[in-house]
């Protein structure tokens, strides 16, 4: 993630001037961070996604073993 954001920041958002000074560029700056934020918080979402399946499946797995144990008894 570090390594992409830098390069971002190396290639679109630190422009040159004539004199070979740095400078920011306000536009591309933001509309970058709002494409990181997008990608960032989508793949935040998908791994929440995958973490709550896999806590169902554990915890209805416990219940179903739980209830089959009681019904064996």
């Amino acid at each position: 993630m570090f390594k992409i954001l830098n390069f971002i920041l190396r290639r679109f958002i630190v422009l040159k001037d004539f004199k070979n000074n740095f400078y920011f560029n306000d536009m591309i700056l933001e509309n970058t961070i709002a494409i990181l934020l997008l990608i960032v918080i989508k793949n935040f979402k998908d791994m929440m996604l995958e973490y709550l399946f896999i806590w169902l499946k554990v915890y209805i797995g416990k219940r179903l073993s739980a209830n089959i144990n009681i019904v064996i008894k």
